[in-house]
């Protein structure tokens, strides 16, 4: 029960800190009903609806990544939440409906590639006054390489590794006979898989 409030007022209910777990919510303008023609007065409700977004962080499969480190900046590039992932979604903490706002991987889960930001928006009502919860996967993939014979056969004791555009490795390992996973990538990078020592 709001106390304080003079019939025929105008104000604005604000959400100051949203509950764990919840985007803030966009500011309610509402008036304080006054009497009507024949004098009746009835009491006033108002409802402010709190949404969720999450994010997950899953693999070509769909299945949850552990261990990634992921980041969500402002448009000012402040960070409002950081965490790493885990086996279920995220509720992203510091959120404000209407901003936009940049989904980031820092470090990647060990064996995948670095996937590149997503920007999304929080929705506010829609239309009809209702609101939705977000849902946002991040996909992660991988790179792997085997060194074969031209037989077929995988080749063991080689040497090899991957360099970037300016020369840097990012990347360098001992063929054992099985695929490996090429650490250090990033999607939309273009990089040179080389033999050091055959």
């Amino acid at each position: 029960k709001v106390k304080g409030l003079v019939e025929g007022q105008t104000y604005t209910l604000q959400e100051v800190e949203p509950a764990e777990g919840y985007v803030k919510s966009a500011d309610i303008q509402f008036t304080a009903s006054s009497a009507d023609k024949d004098g009746s007065k009835v009491d006033q409700h108002i409802t402010m609806i709190d949404k969720i977004v999450d994010m997950s962080k899953i693999d070509v499969g769909g299945k949850e990544v552990e261990g990634a480190e992921i980041q969500v900046v402002d448009k000012e590039g402040n960070v409002v939440d950081k965490w790493t992932s885990g086996k279920e979604a995220h509720k992203i903490k510091g959120l404000e409906e209407g901003k936009t706002y940049t989904l980031q991987e820092v470090v990647t889960a060990d064996g995948y590639v670095k996937a590149t930001d997503i920007e999304f928006t929080v929705t506010g009502a829609n239309s009809e006054g209702k609101k939705e919860n977000q849902h946002i996967d991040m996909t992660d993939k991988i790179v792997d390489v085997v060194k074969n014979d031209v037989n077929d056969k995988a080749v063991k004791g080689a040497t090899l590794q991957v360099v970037d555009k300016d020369g840097a490795v990012v990347d360098k390992w001992t063929t054992d006979g099985k695929a490996h996973k090429v650490k250090g990538l990033v999607e939309g990078q273009t990089y040179t898989l080389q033999e050091v020592e055959p």
